[in-house]
């Protein structure tokens, strides 16, 4: 997992995500990620079109980037970031 983040921090920037948040398919581009403590990487995703999460619109994600190599976790499922 830890060469998947390098990478993801390194060349993610500009690459498309695809997956679901809430049960909402969604389609993006990573803006900009940001290193956490212990290792891990938040990564901010700008949507194509705008989702609602429990009625509430959504032009932008941010997402863990553990989240996205496992693919999931949680709120979010089928992810995945096209490096």
């Amino acid at each position: 997992m830890k060469s998947y983040i390098d990478s993801l921090y390194q060349d993610g920037v500009g690459k498309d995500v695809t997956g679901y948040y809430f049960e909402q398919p969604f389609m993006g581009q990573i803006t900009s990620m940001r290193p956490l403590a212990g290792g891990g990487l938040r990564v901010y995703v700008k949507l194509e079109s705008t989702i609602y999460v429990k009625g509430d619109p959504r032009d932008s994600l941010a997402l863990d980037g553990e989240e996205i190599f496992n693919g999931g976790r949680g709120l979010t499922r089928n992810l995945h970031a096209y490096l």
